[in-house]
């Protein structure tokens, strides 16, 4: 299935960017799949159409950070694994936040207090938030995706992408006003 996948992609670096992710990440997203779905007859094919969808958006997919790297592959894993639960069933379902993978590096010891303190007031926040929300949120904060890509991968228009950043943005200013009135 991998020389499928390479022939659908012109540049070297590319080739070897999905050969990377073919080899290291195709059971963590199979993974992902099965355990969206409770099943794994399907898990094959839904990875294909992951690995599509990544081929789509390659130029934008930024691979300095594996990590990141891992975490795009999964999300993308579990909504596409959504999507077909939903085609299947007709149904909305959510899935688990996914893993964060925020990365504190600051240079005192208070600082890494500060900062803490001030991403764990941030993650509660969008904790808070509907999945629809954080989804378009991970894309394009987390994983600088443009909108138009994310518009691509969610199967919906490149306006609904926006105004979902936008609510998200003042539901999250909303939270946050809320809990440091609270504390």
């Amino acid at each position: 299935m991998l020389s499928v996948y390479l022939t659908l992609v012109t540049d070297e670096d590319d080739k070897n960017i999905i050969i990377y992710i073919y080899e290291k990440y195709y059971s963590y997203m199979a993974n992902s799949v099965a355990n969206e779905l409770g099943d794994r007859r399907y898990v094959e094919d839904i990875v294909h159409n992951v690995m599509l969808t990544l081929i789509e958006i390659i130029e934008n997919i930024d691979y300095s950070d594996k990590k990141k790297l891992l975490h795009l592959c999964i999300l993308i894993a579990k909504r596409k694994a959504i999507d077909f639960k939903r085609k299947k069933s007709n149904s909305d379902i959510s899935i688990e936040a996914c893993k964060d993978s925020f990365n504190i590096e600051t240079e005192s010891p208070e600082d890494i207090v500060i900062n803490h303190e001030a991403y764990e007031k941030i993650k509660a926040a969008f904790d808070e938030l509907e999945y629809i929300y954080k989804e378009v949120c991970q894309l394009r904060f987390l994983h600088s995706i443009k909108e138009k890509d994310i518009a691509k991968m969610l199967g919906v228009s490149e306006s609904v992408v926006s105004m979902r950043i936008f609510r998200a943005r003042q539901k999250l200013a909303e939270i946050l006003r809320r809990e440091s009135i609270n504390v």
